[in-house]
């Protein structure tokens, strides 16, 4: 009887992942030469940083959009997101960092020192961020007010995906089922579990700045409620998850509007 569970439990998974592939077109999107690059930069522990400018044709904005992936992604799976602003006449930056490495302030630290490099390399241009789950808050964290970081004349607009504010269930149900093996080999995960003593609760909201949150219907790890930011200036619920949401041509098209417009479109598209 175990052995039909597993067997339709793993067919399951792969219909899953299928329909994730056709869905996201994850074939065309992921499977690139940047991707790859990517892979090579990861396999070889180096960092993957990279900066897609306005193609031929496509009149600069002079305007930047750093990309910043979740846990347990790298930088790569921000390609395709890259590819679709510098179309629209942004500079896209992806910011790699090894999720797992160290807790989120650390990571935090790394990516307030990033911001600042960026802000020198590209004087006179705005700034935006696009962050997705736990970049959120490294963006967050490095944006508090006793941070050395970029003016807030620098910034244009901030766009978080399923950014989990408040924590999330499923990093607190790992951290009980095996919470030794979370602390060695995810380390943010402690962090990020919606336990009442979790850091998380504690940290710093950005002031004055231009914020929209997209949140997935779909998603099993961060709640509607947990992706609320408090006088956000833009909220939206989208049908999709959270791990590929980054691949959602609907997420594209709704970020864009919120950079440029400040608030997200009426009526969203069906993905």
């Amino acid at each position: 009887m175990k052995k039909n569970t597993l067997v339709v439990n793993f067919i399951i998974m792969r219909m899953n992942l299928l329909k994730k592939i056709i869905h996201y077109r994850l074939d065309k999107n992921f499977l690139n030469r940047y991707t790859m690059a990517g892979l090579k930069a990861a396999a070889g522990r180096q960092r993957y940083i990279r900066v897609e400018n306005p193609p031929p044709g496509v009149a600069a904005n002079h305007e930047i959009v750093i990309l910043i992936h979740g846990l347990l992604h790298r930088g790569m799976v921000m390609n395709s997101f890259a590819s679709f602003l510098a179309k629209q006449g942004y500079t896209a930056v992806i910011y790699d960092y090894p999720t797992t490495k160290y807790d989120f302030f650390r990571h935090a630290e790394d990516f307030r020192i990033f911001l600042n490099r960026i802000a020198e390399q590209f004087p006179g241009y705005k700034i935006n961020l696009v962050t997705h789950s736990m970049g959120g808050i490294l963006v967050r964290i490095a944006l508090s007010p006793e941070k050395k970081h970029p003016p807030r004349e620098r910034f244009n607009r901030i766009v978080m995906l399923a950014p989990p504010h408040r924590g999330s269930e499923s990093a607190r149900r790992i951290m009980e089922i095996c919470p030794g093996a979370a602390n060695h080999l995810v380390k943010p995960l402690r962090g990020l579990s919606d336990d009442v003593n979790s850091p998380i609760h504690d940290l710093p909201w950005p002031e004055n700045y231009e914020i929209g949150v997209i949140a997935g219907s779909y998603d099993r790890h961060v709640t509607i409620d947990s992706a609320k930011v408090p006088n956000a200036r833009d909220f939206i619920v989208l049908p999709c998850g959270h791990s590929f949401m980054m691949f959602n041509q609907e997420v594209h098209r709704q970020t864009l509007a919120f950079i440029q417009n400040g608030s997200f479109t009426a009526e969203p598209r069906n993905p």
